[in-house]
């Protein structure tokens, strides 16, 4: 989990001051481990704050902020947001010899659109977004509902999204160029676009009135798009933390 970028997105979101700072707070911090899709690289522990903050004009949670375009209550919402994605690969974390000989495939920070609604059915959200860093030029959408179940103290949010790679994404993640496939020896790979679905668990347990405990667990199954590439040997990625909060 690269800190930096999610210290720009920090920094962004908190560029008016008065208006965040007025906000539905709570601080924290977070550990945990994901899974990673390609040949030869083993999962990655990670440490990181744990922020949630939303005022009337601008949100902060994590590893995406942004500003609220509408929101007439507190069910219906239209954000324009940055978000921080840690998808990256690495050639020296791989212990593939052939993998070493790729090139770096950065981590980046995505703009767009979402939506959020809130009922008594649930939570449905939808974005689109794009590289505004450009380097896979592709863009991104989702969508995604969650349903909590509260028991007391005891929250459990299960929840079902669906995530699309533009061509471009997928290429620059898990696509192989002809360069590198005559320095690596693995075979040149062009990707399509595609969708891939992501299960989701949290937990949040109210320690106190102010101290939250959390735990979060999702699996993503990737499509072929992602698999029949010679850079993944895993159709398939998971991702646990555990953290605790402070709510002001």
């Amino acid at each position: 989990m690269n800190i930096k970028a999610v210290g720009i997105i920090l920094s962004v979101s908190l560029c008016s001051s008065a208006p965040i700072m007025a906000a539905d707070l709570s601080l924290g911090l977070m550990g945990g481990t994901n899974s990673s899709p390609y040949k030869g690289v083993d999962s990655k522990g990670f440490v990181m704050p744990l922020i949630s903050a939303d005022s009337q004009y601008l949100y902060l949670h994590t590893t995406q902020g942004g500003i609220h375009l509408y929101r007439p209550n507190q069910q219906f919402q239209i954000n324009l947001f940055a978000e921080y994605s840690g998808t990256e690969f690495k050639p020296h974390d791989s212990d593939n010899h052939q993998m070493r000989l790729l090139d770096h495939r950065k981590p980046s920070v995505y703009s767009g659109l979402g939506i959020t609604f809130n009922t008594g059915a649930g939570r449905m959200q939808a974005s689109v977004m794009y590289d505004v860093f450009s380097h896979s030029n592709g863009w991104i959408s989702k969508i995604g509902y969650a349903y909590p179940i509260q028991q007391g103290a005891l929250t459990l949010i299960p929840s079902l999204s669906v995530q699309y790679n533009s061509k471009h994404q997928n290429q620059y993640y898990y696509g192989i160029s002809s360069g590198e496939a005559t320095r690596s020896g693995l075979s040149s790979y062009q990707a399509d676009g595609g969708l891939f679905p992501t299960i989701g668990l949290t937990a949040r347990y109210h320690i106190t009135q102010n101290w939250i405990a959390q735990l979060n667990g999702q699996y993503t199954f990737y499509n072929n798009d992602i698999t029949d590439s010679p850079m993944v040997d895993s159709d398939y990625a998971l991702s646990a933390s555990a953290g605790i909060m402070y709510h002001f």
